[in-house]
């Protein structure tokens, strides 16, 4: 929790810190590279400055550790002020075996933190595969790259930061963004059974108070986004598209579709079953205003308070992270369809 201040805000300080070890691996690199000449290579090759991919990479690392801390901390602060979710009353001990094993297990304390050591397996096993392929780079990639075996001081350097990149940070960025997934929807679902969960459909952003599950999920989309970027780019700098980047390329994409769906899987339900059932309870009362008392204005009130219910949207989203997911989740498909209206325009003109 060091990571956190006391309103469970990022510190500024892990962060900067963050970005510096970042910067100063950069600088090792460009030296690397500039002491075995490989800043350019002749064409087709891939220098420093021109593997675009390893760029886009580097810049991911930071980028999605930064996102995936800020996706925890907004989870916590969620928690945090549960409170204002809960109807009147609600068992504090029940809430609390509700949400406790969440927490510990997003602190790696209990069974999760297999997954985790499962994904940086995987991630290292890829990574050295792949490394292995550096012998003879031409016959893998199509073009010579400046972290090649025979470049011995880029090919230490630049493979230890991608190592790091694709056997822990992508592991840890997948594991966080999978947990906070399935915890927040596990939390939602577990309290609209014990009929604790309370709506505000009073609330400004017009989602009865849910719109801060819409923004947790976006940034768990937006954990995906960097290593999809890298590994697009990746793409686009080498002359062979190998396996395990289009199996990469198609997991994530996949991820998008799968988070735009499942990351609001129980909260949107349960504010559409909310909102149906106040909207058959005002108009009760409505009736009751109007064949008893003949009371207009409490009627009236009553029908407005309605309106202001029927005007909630199932969806957590406000407007401008809704703009965003909707991009995110259709982006992989435009990017490949994209390409693919590319090649066939290449083939005709050729």
């Amino acid at each position: 929790m060091w990571l956190f201040d006391q309103d469970l805000i990022p510190r500024v300080g892990p962060q900067l810190g963050m970005l510096f070890v970042t910067l100063v691996w950069g600088c090792l690199v460009a030296g690397a590279s500039l002491l075995d000449g490989t800043l350019r290579l002749p064409a087709p090759g891939r220098g420093l400055m021109e593997h675009y991919g390893f760029q886009a990479s580097f810049v991911s690392a930071p980028l999605m550790l930064l996102t995936c801390l800020h996706a925890v901390s907004n989870f916590l602060r969620i928690l945090a002020k549960i409170d204002d979710m809960l109807v009147p009353g609600a068992d504090p001990a029940a809430v609390r075996s509700i949400v406790k094993p969440h927490v510990d297990s997003l602190l790696l304390r209990g069974n999760w933190r297999n997954a985790l050591w499962l994904f940086m397996f995987i991630g290292v096993a890829v990574s050295i595969a792949i490394f292995r392929k550096l012998d003879a780079p031409r016959e893998f990639w199509g073009n010579d790259v400046f972290n090649a075996t025979r470049y011995t001081y880029g090919f230490l350097a630049a493979n230890l930061f991608l190592l790091l990149l694709w056997g822990f940070v992508c592991p840890v960025g997948f594991f966080y963004a999978l947990h906070l997934t399935f915890s927040s929807e596990t939390i939602v679902a577990r309290l609209r059974k014990a009929g604790m969960l309370r709506l505000d459909f009073l609330h400004v952003d017009r989602c009865g108070g849910m719109s801060r599950f819409g923004t947790l999920n976006f940034l768990v989309m937006l954990i995906y986004v960097w290593p999809f970027g890298a590994m697009y780019v990746l793409h686009l700098t080498h002359q062979y598209t190998y396996l395990s980047l289009i199996g990469g390329a198609i997991a994530t994409s996949a991820a998008f579709v799968f988070q735009s769906i499942y990351g609001i899987y129980w909260v949107s339900p349960a504010i559409t079953s909310e909102r149906a059932s106040v909207v058959g309870f005002l108009n009760a009362r409505v009736a009751e205003a109007m064949d008893g008392t003949r009371d207009f204005a409490a009627a009236l009130a009553t029908l407005e308070y309605r309106e202001r219910v029927l005007a909630v949207s199932s969806f957590p989203y406000s407007t401008t992270i809704s703009a965003a997911v909707n991009i995110m989740r259709f982006a992989p498909a435009a990017i490949a369809l994209a390409n693919f209206v590319g090649a066939v325009w290449l083939r005709t003109i050729s």
